[in-house]
Formats: C-alpha cells, structure tokens, sequence
C-alpha cells in the first residue's frame, strides 16, 4: 500500500511540475521545453550509462497516453532512487520511433549494471544485448501469471488508441525474445508491464574483454544421422573465425544431461564472442541472455536450436543419440532466453546448434 501511495503521489507531482527535477515538457512529446528534439550530452553525465528497467507495476491499455505512460516510468524510477529523466518505450501516433526518441542519448546498462543496449536504433528494434528483465531496484522479474509481457504498440496501428483505453488491441512484446518488440495484439482490457528507458546520458558500450569460456550460435545448420557430426560443425565453424580451443555442441546423450557432457559445465560462466557475458547455462535463474552471435560475431537467420531440452536434465529423446534422422528431440527458438526448450521437431529437421567451448 505505501508503494502504491508513493507511486500516485509522484505522479500527480510530475503531471503538475513535469518531470521531477527535469525539463517540463511542452507541445508533442518528442519536444522539450528549451525547443531540442531530445536531450543530449550536456543533460546528463558521460561518466555513466542511461538507466533501463521493466515496470514493476501492470497497467491496461489506458496509460493516460505516453505522456501517463512516461510518468509511471518516472514514478518508478524515483522509488529506487534513479536519477534522470525515463520514458516509456512505446510507439504511438503520438510519438517519434525510439531512434529518433533516444536520437541524443547513448549507452543504456539494467540497475544491476549488465548492458542492455549502446545505440538508439537498438531500442527501436528490440535488438538488445540481454533481456529488460529487472524491475528499478535490479530485482529480477517475476515471470508468473504472463509476467513477461509488456506493452509496446510496435505493429501497425495496435497502440490502444494511443494508450488512452482499455479497447480493442495492443502489441506488446515477450521480453524473453530478442529482437521482437511485436509478439501479437493483445486486449486492452489485460494488464501489462511497460519498458522504461533513461535518455540524457551519453557513454559508449566498450567490449568486454573475454575472461570466461565462448559460447556461440552455429551458422550452419545440423541435420541428426548425417554424415558431419554436431561436434564436427562446431569446431569448423570456431576455427574459421580464429577462436582459440576446443568447441562442441550443446547436446546431451543417451543418460547424459548436456552440461554434463562437457567438464565442469555447470560451474562455468559462459561469453558470446561479443564480451557479453551469458552466465551459467540452462535456466533464467543463471542465465543471463539470449544466444545470438555466431563464432564471427554475425548474427544467423532466425531459426530453431537443437538443444534436446533443459541442459541440466537427463532428456529421453536424442535422436539416438544424434546419430539418427528418426524420431523427435526437443528443439528451441534461436533467439528465446534462455533457448533451450518447449518444441519439439522430427530428428530429420536441419537446425543450429549451441557450440561451447571446452
């Protein structure tokens, strides 16, 4: 209840004085009061990162506008003690696309610090290097009862009515997916988590330097019984890009969990070739983020992954082994977090692979 009153309480502060200790804003929204498009570098500190969370709070599709919208990011923000200025990632007819949105800010890290995004076009499409997936305080996301699902109004003219009511339909994104701001209209009657992103920062993503074992997603495809092995295309593909050690595929065998097929596996902190880091395998408890870039850093053709299921379980099914285009496995979405499980597919299907590093 006291989060609640403090929550309304801000909100009737920012609807009367702007934001908080900020600029007001006048006229549409992309315009503020000194007559910039956006802020820039001389808003904020280069120092540090611009701030990105999901909402804690679920609202339906009558947000007060983006303006309301924008509000509640703030409101939430406060209650973690954020500084600067946030707003909602929405698209509307009320409202530019993020790239122009966020044309003046760049660098955007979670509350726990991990990074999230280095350019704005990132925002624009869903492109970001680890799930939105803390809330302001960096506690992780309760994903019960739909608790992914966030308002984003990406496609077509599915906004709410410009996020002032609680009819027809939404889009709204699976913060689970990468790249995909759109997964589907949604009534506007249900309730759904906003993404909120600082804007006014100006600091560049650096790559991380590589400390930890590789993981990448293979660029070609993997067909069970055929005559290269999983294993086989793993280490081609590592050494074309000139990835030092020894790959193989993430795949478990007959009574053998796959973490279990590889030393030390689920104690071992994992990086894309990109510096970010993955964490432990297997779970969204774990594990960090998707799985997108391939031995060369390209990003493949949306496809599925021959996982098997969960890394940590013993799995029945493995097309015997791998060996035989007979039967069915369990196979993932390349670009899902964390990718490893809910489909299933005939052992003849030609899919990806998860290559680790030994």
């Amino acid at each position: 209840m006291l989060a609640r009153a403090c929550i309304a309480g801000l909100l009737l502060a920012s609807a009367a004085c702007g934001r908080l200790g900020f600029e007001q804003r006048v006229g549409n929204d992309a315009t503020i009061a000194d007559g910039r498009n956006d802020a820039d570098a001389s808003d904020g500190n280069l120092a540090r990162a611009n701030r990105a969370f999901v909402s804690r709070g679920r609202f339906n599709g009558n947000l007060g506008g983006v303006t309301g919208a924008d509000a509640i990011c703030q409101a939430e923000a406060a209650i973690a003690s954020l500084d600067g200025e946030f707003i909602a990632l929405l698209k509307a007819d009320t409202r530019p696309d993020p790239a122009q949105l966020f044309a003046n800010s760049r660098g955007w890290q979670l509350p726990s610090g991990r990074w999230v995004a280095d350019l704005p076009t990132q925002l624009s499409d869903g492109s970001f290097f680890q799930p939105i997936n803390e809330y302001s305080d960096g506690i992780v996301v309760d994903a019960a009862n739909d608790g992914y699902r966030v308002w984003s109004g990406d496609f077509a003219n599915f906004h709410c009515n410009n996020w002032l009511s609680t009819v027809p339909q939404g889009d709204q994104a699976w913060l689970a997916q990468w790249r995909r701001l759109s997964d589907g209209p949604h009534p506007c009657s249900e309730t759904l988590r906003l993404f909120c992103f600082e804007r006014g920062q100006q600091h560049a993503f650096t790559q991380p330097p590589i400390t930890h074992k590789r993981i990448f997603l293979s660029n070609g495809e993997f067909t069970p019984g055929s005559a290269r092995t999983a294993d086989a295309l793993c280490q081609t593909e590592a050494t074309a890009a000139l990835l030092p050690g020894t790959y193989q595929a993430l795949l478990p065998a007959p009574g053998v969990a796959a973490l279990d097929n590889l030393l030390d596996a689920r104690t071992t902190t994992y990086q894309r070739v990109d510096g970010i880091t993955v964490g432990l395998l297997g779970t969204s408890a774990v594990q960090h983020t998707y799985i997108t870039l391939s031995a060369d850093g390209t990003v493949p053709a949306d496809s599925g992954v021959w996982t098997g299921g969960d890394p940590a379980v013993v799995q029945v099914n493995t097309c015997n082994n791998w060996r035989s285009a007979a039967g069915m496995a369990e196979r993932s979405a390349a670009f899902d977090w964390p990718g490893f499980e809910g489909l299933v597919d005939q052992c003849s299907t030609a899919l990806r692979l998860y290559c680790v590093e030994r």
